[in-house]
């Protein structure tokens, strides 16, 4: 398969999705649990990858994305974690 392009996505560790479901102001669209969100991540990632795109994974823990939001005077919210992920991308 040829790698057609590259592109970074947030990923979450089971112990930090609690907090960043609540941390993040849209996070009521989260998926309730953990599981399902994971399943639905490793899917996408799957078919991207089946494109031929490299997935880079950027874990958001709490602590790092909230001070990293404050900094870039950001809400976190989904444009904060695209800029994150792209962010977390270029140094990969």
């Amino acid at each position: 398969m040829t790698i057609t392009g590259k592109a970074g996505m947030a990923w979450y560790r089971q112990k930090d999705y609690p907090s960043l479901r609540i941390l993040f102001v849209d996070g009521d669209s989260f998926l309730e649990s953990y599981d399902d969100w994971h399943n639905g991540a490793k899917e996408a990632e799957r078919r991207a990858i089946a494109w031929g795109v490299e997935i880079v994974r950027i874990t958001i823990e709490p602590a790092a994305f909230s001070a990293w939001c404050k900094l870039q005077a950001l809400r976190p919210d989904a444009t904060a974690r695209r800029r994150y992920v792209r962010h977390g991308t270029l140094l990969w």
